[in-house]
């Protein structure tokens, strides 16, 4: 985890872990730039740091959605 920190330190952005458990882990990425690649680094490297791990939860990425992008559930007024 010392690694993610500095990592994302250097780019303006931080990590922290919310919860660990024998095979789960849920971290909090907090900044302006989060996308899947930064996603991804998170989970590659948990992963390669502890084998054990099998799932891994990201939050603070990808939670808005793209420009433009209208979920089909308010288009017709019901949940999908």
């Amino acid at each position: 985890m010392e690694k993610l920190r500095r990592y994302f330190d250097s780019r303006g952005a931080g990590i922290e872990v919310l919860e660990l458990d024998s095979d789960r882990v849920r971290v909090r990425y907090s900044g302006k730039h989060g996308n899947p690649e930064s996603r991804r680094i998170i989970e590659d490297a948990i992963c390669e740091a502890a084998p054990e791990i099998s799932s891994v939860v990201v939050e603070g990425i990808g939670t808005e959605s793209e420009p433009g992008f209208v979920p089909l559930s308010v288009l017709t007024g019901s949940a999908v």
